[in-house]
């Protein structure tokens, strides 16, 4: 029904017949996976049990990074807690579109380019082949002075896209058989994606003028989130200690925003890096106003509604699934006045 059947069929077509098929619609490099996991099951939803393991993974490696970019342990956690309100983000692995396995090889890349692996650039280079939105890390590299892990990182798509252009005579855009590259980026929609981009970043709805939207477009962060990551840029001096660790978050967002805009069809799924990189830039300021924790979480809440309204039906899902949020609304309101009671409990000391 959704991507997952083309990255099914290609898995399938190796393993029934010994054949890779570069003319299966979509980037295929996470397919090699599946390969693995379907001769060994021949299961038709092998696509989705990868997916469904890569994003069991997801808010731990969110942690470790985190842990490695901050030092600081608390903030690790901070940044995992956001990931797991974040349903549309881990869901999207019943899909099969590989969303979740990207983004568990680019936070992969970046725990091992943090911890000084020499192979990140393997890790890195496999994502390229998953979808290209691996491109916004790059600061990252310039920031550890890995420039040839950089450089590196590009020989496996390089091989992807040869190999195909040698058997199919043309590189595919994805998903999208007969759309070329002219039809992929377009200027002229640029600027008024950028504009729909900020509009529903500071929003707990979305709105574009020329996609029809479903209820699973909607807000995918806390506008909340989004408001404090732009004080942290304003702010940098007072929030941020190191100015080149603030220059690399801030060039991570810019591109892992510019990148999904300049497409002709700005698909909210494409800004898993920008929200990534918004709730990096929003933690020091975080910290500093813990009070708006209760009420962050509540904005969270908005995504749990959406989700609901696109799967509830077709999962019959109760309405007991809004227990979810607000059990973890209860448990940031506890975590902000344990804070307090500490703060204060110091003070008097």
């Amino acid at each position: 029904m959704d991507d997952g059947g083309s990255y099914q069929a290609f898995a399938e077509k190796i393993v029934k017949e010994g054949k890779i098929d570069f003319s299966i619609p979509g980037f295929h490099g996470g397919d090699f996976l599946v390969v693995i996991f379907y001769f060994f099951t021949h299961s038709p939803f092998a696509v989705y049990f990868i997916d469904i393991l890569a994003a069991l993974f997801i808010a731990p490696l969110i942690y470790l990074v985190a842990k490695e970019i901050y030092r600081r342990r608390m903030w690790a956690i901070m940044v995992a807690y956001i990931s797991v309100l974040m349903p549309f983000q881990c869901f999207n692995s019943l899909r099969g579109g590989h969303i979740t396995l990207h983004l568990f090889f680019v936070l992969l890349a970046l725990y091992l380019l943090f911890k000084n692996k020499k192979y990140s650039w393997l890790v890195l280079g496999i994502s390229y082949t998953i979808y290209p939105f691996s491109i916004a890390v790059f600061p990252f590299y310039f920031y550890k002075r890995q420039i040839r892990q950089l450089f590196l990182s590009f020989i496996i798509p390089l091989v992807y896209l040869v190999a195909q252009w040698l058997q199919i005579g043309k590189i595919m855009m994805g998903q999208h058989a007969d759309l070329a590259a002219g039809g992929l980026f377009s200027l002229k929609r640029s600027f008024p994606n950028i504009i729909y981009g900020i509009q529903n970043y500071f929003s707990v709805h979305n709105f574009s003028p020329y996609n029809r939207l479903y209820q699973m477009d909607m807000v995918h962060l806390s506008p909340l989130i989004t408001v404090l990551a732009v004080i942290g840029i304003f702010y940098f001096s007072r929030y941020f200690f190191e100015k080149k660790l603030f220059y690399t978050l801030v060039s991570f967002a810019a591109i892992a925003f510019l990148l999904p805009i300049s497409f002709y069809r700005m698909d909210p799924f494409y800004f898993w890096l920008f929200n990534l990189a918004l709730i990096f830039l929003a933690l020091p300021v975080l910290e500093k106003f813990q009070r708006l924790i209760p009420l962050i979480v509540f904005t969270f809440a908005y995504q749990f509604f959406y989700f609901f309204l696109s799967y509830g039906r077709l999962f019959n899902w109760p309405y007991i699934v809004f227990i979810i949020p607000l059990a973890v609304f209860a448990v940031g309101c506890y975590y902000t006045i344990k804070l307090e009671k500490d703060k204060k409990y110091n003070d008097s000391n």
